[in-house]
């Protein structure tokens, strides 16, 4: 447990960088070998929100020019509402025209098949080299490895984070506790400073009533 100086009033936040998206209550995630990548490394994560709430917020990049995984995950996320986050690295899905859209599309309709939700409560995110296609088949084969493979535990979290790293030395997840709950994040962007880091984040507060709410990347703070 290492503490960091915090720009909060509250003054300094607990932060375990052992533990990942799984702390906040009410998530399971995984992270598998797919083969997005050369080096063979981790590259498909998916993160599900359990509920009984499903309530998600994003802020999205301010380029003219997005990926079309933002452009699918804006839309699905207009509603305020999402289930679950599917997440590869080794490819970007950027620049790739009206093919990367339909590639967009139809990652989400199979995690929806998957995970018994409609294709439209599936956010899809994206990474690594831009202009170049995703390849689907490639995506097919490691969807149901992934979701086999989700889990509630620590381990799981962690997987998750190391499956989205690309230049990364280290993953990177740090959750936080403070009155009221608990949230987790993935920063991912090396070259933003704060406050314009994007990032996934997960909340859940302490009671069973109360929302479980998944903050879609890349989002930032204010």
């Amino acid at each position: 447990m290492r503490t960091y100086p915090s720009q909060q009033p509250a003054g300094t936040l607990q932060v375990d960088t052992g533990r990942g998206v799984t702390a906040a209550q009410g998530f399971r995630a995984a992270g598998t070998v797919a083969g997005f990548k050369d080096s063979g490394g981790p590259d498909l994560a998916l993160v599900v929100n359990d509920g009984p709430q499903h309530h998600v917020g994003a802020v999205y990049t301010t380029n003219r020019i997005t990926a079309a995984p933002v452009q699918w995950s804006k839309a699905a996320t207009a509603d305020g509402r999402a289930a679950a986050v599917v997440l590869n690295s080794g490819g970007a899905n950027a620049c790739t025209g009206p093919q990367g859209f339909q590639a967009a599309h139809r990652t989400a309709e199979l995690v929806g098949e998957a995970l018994g939700v409609g294709a439209g409560d599936v956010v899809v995110c994206s990474t690594g080299l831009i202009g170049v296609q995703l390849p689907m088949d490639v995506m097919e084969r490691g969807l149901p490895t992934v979701v086999e493979a989700l889990g509630g535990d620590d381990g799981s979290g962690s997987a998750a984070a190391r499956a989205i790293m690309t230049t990364d030395s280290v993953s990177k997840q740090a959750p936080t506790s403070a009155t009221g709950g608990r949230s987790a994040e993935w920063p991912r962007a090396r070259a933003c400073s704060p406050p314009d880091w994007p990032r996934c984040s997960w909340s859940s507060p302490p009671t069973p009533s109360s929302p479980r709410t998944p903050c879609s990347g890349p989002s930032r703070t204010p």
